[in-house]
């Protein structure tokens, strides 16, 4: 009986507190952001999906920022206040699912980094529901926190 319980015990804790929580960190980059954030640039990276660009469009567009397509052979975008780019990793169980993110915001006019946010799942989070919209929305809003730009959310 001794036994059972303390086994009992340990299962209850492995499931408390060995069920991890997604990391989400935001940090600033060199450059302040600009005083007008209101056009942006989705930087087109290879592996990207139009299901995602969509996703992140869609929640710029709640903070006030109008998307345009970037030009590939174009290096500083003079007539837009950022550049966005992301990058996503995806895994497969069943389906598939999101195992991290990070979004990055750069000086259109100087190319200069102005803010990175990065999600990351933890190992033991996997029967959470981590919806890429969700998460998408929760970063972008600490990353528009951190700089501290108080554009209206429209949701």
């Amino acid at each position: 009986m001794k036994q059972f319980i303390v086994s009992l015990l340990l299962a209850a804790s492995l499931v408390l507190f060995g069920c991890g929580t997604p990391s989400r960190e935001v940090m600033l980059g060199s450059s302040a952001p600009p005083k007008s954030m209101s056009l942006a640039y989705l930087a087109p990276q290879i592996g990207n999906s139009p299901d995602m660009d969509a996703r992140i469009q869609q929640e710029l567009k709640a903070h006030g920022v109008s998307i345009k397509p970037m030009p590939a052979d174009v290096k500083n975008q003079q007539d837009a206040d950022l550049v966005v780019k992301y990058n996503d990793v995806w895994a497969w169980d069943i389906v598939m699912f999101l195992t991290s993110l990070n979004i990055y915001f750069f000086d259109a006019k100087s190319g200069d980094l102005i803010v990175t946010g990065s999600w990351h799942m933890s190992k033991h989070n996997v029967f959470q529901n981590n919806s890429s919209s969700r998460i998408i929305r929760e970063l972008l809003d600490d990353m528009f926190s951190k700089i501290s730009i108080s554009a209206p959310i429209n949701r």
